[in-house]
């Protein structure tokens, strides 16, 4: 897949495809769909599949001191988009500049006049250029390329949104997150060393602070899986992650800790990508070690059980 991160001065190989817009964060089983036309397009054009996001988040860009909300890095969305089959990707830098970009010059100089589409594919709610002026509508009309617009789909009877997910994710509804993703929640980081309490408790982990740029998850303990992203082939470990700021022993910075079930070897500097999969129950306030051990105790039999 060919990433470009400007409009300007295109390849021709580059040029012509049937392009799919949105932000794709997530890319969850409605942006799948957009995507699955979009392919049914191309082949049917016999042109190139391309997709344009937008770097970073336009959300980002206009609430620049909100608390994080991306769903996934970019390299996460530009493997996914690459594993789907698409053969471009214009991760446009959102600036200023690019924000001041008015509807009907998005269309003429960049969609036609730069990457010279021949179909454009959007959900039904997408909206571009300066203050959100430009629509569906503008698209349909303009008479420069043909126009498709993917009506939304409905998960648990309500639309599939990147809001949804976040939604979930964030008051730890897992298991509502996976059916809208259509696989496991995910995140990655690299493993540090810690204080070795969990060690010294009878439950050693491994230990990651969370990426300041993306969404948290609900505070709490989890079922999880985890695979070291080094190895050759993928295998996933069976896990219990408590993610939070540790009440117990007055910490107040955000960890994931990842205790393993089936694995206990050293991954200090490793990478790792851990599938949050049901959420347990919620950080707690020990009185004391021992209570503590117990319930890691408790919490590792629930997620045996979960897991089995």
């Amino acid at each position: 897949m060919i990433i470009h991160r400007d409009w300007l001065d295109i390849p021709d190989s580059s040029k012509g495809a049937v392009l799919a817009i949105g932000n794709f964060d997530g890319l969850h089983v409605g942006h799948r769909e957009v995507l699955r036309i979009a392919q049914q397009l191309a082949q049917t054009h016999n042109a190139p599949l391309a997709v344009m996001s937008f770097e970073p988040h336009p959300r980002d860009f206009f609430q620049k001191y909100s608390h994080p909300h991306r769903i996934e890095p970019f390299h996460t969305k530009a493997r996914q988009l690459r594993d789907f089959g698409v053969n471009i990707f214009f991760a446009l830098r959102f600036n200023q500049k690019f924000a001041s970009i008015e509807a009907a010059d998005f269309i003429q100089h960049i969609l036609s006049d730069s990457l010279q589409v021949k179909h454009i594919v959007t959900g039904e709610d997408f909206s571009f250029g300066f203050r959100r002026a430009g629509n569906g509508a503008m698209l349909q009309n303009c008479g420069l390329f043909d126009y498709t617009i993917v009506p939304a789909v409905k998960i648990l009877g309500e639309i599939c949104s990147s809001s949804r997910v976040r939604n979930a994710i964030s008051s730890g509804d897992m298991c509502t997150a996976q059916k809208l993703l259509s696989r496991p929640y995910q995140t990655s980081g690299r493993v540090t060393h810690g204080e070795k309490r969990g060690r010294l408790l009878g439950f050693p982990t491994a230990n990651i602070y969370p990426s300041p740029h993306l969404l948290n998850p609900a505070f709490g303990v989890y079922a999880a899986k985890f695979s070291c992203v080094d190895e050759k082939s993928e295998i996933w470990h069976e896990a219990v992650a408590n993610f939070g700021t540790r009440p117990t022993f007055n910490k107040n910075t955000p960890l994931l800790e990842i205790h393993g079930l089936d694995l206990n070897k050293d991954l200090y500097g490793k990478k790792i990508t851990v599938q949050w999969l049901k959420y347990l129950r919620a950080e707690k306030n020990f009185s004391g070690v021992e209570e503590l051990k117990a319930q890691i105790g408790q919490d590792i039999e629930q997620a045996k059980k979960i897991l089995a």
